[in-house]
């Protein structure tokens, strides 16, 4: 993870100017229509201080937010996707980050 500091959240980028910034990253896999798909990759293990941009650890986390979108799936590289039936695709699901936000961190009592 590359956490910005508080000179790069000033951008106008939304992904850069959170609090829990992230970048996107293009996935492959062969076997998936899309192949190509675009996910969120957050920078920070903690969220940055709104006012010093200086990054927080402890009480407060970065996390994903995931979405699940439809995506069809071959069984083999043999045929291609335009070939696609019932015997060698099928509709599924699959969940990917879009972006990060500042989660409070568990704290459990001992």
């Amino acid at each position: 993870m590359n956490c910005p500091d508080g000179e790069e959240l000033k951008r106008t980028d939304d992904n850069m100017s959170s609090l829990s910034p992230w970048k996107y990253c293009m996935q492959y896999d062969s076997l998936r229509y899309p192949q190509w798909i675009n996910v969120a990759q957050c920078l920070c293990s903690g969220c940055l201080h709104p006012f010093t941009g200086a990054e927080i650890h402890g009480n407060v986390l970065s996390k994903e937010i995931h979405v699940e979108i439809n995506v069809l799936r071959k069984f083999s590289l043999k045929h291609p996707f335009s070939k696609c039936n019932r015997k060698i695709c099928e509709e599924t699901t699959q969940k990917i980050p879009i972006g990060c936000h500042c989660q409070i961190a568990n704290v459990q009592n001992v």
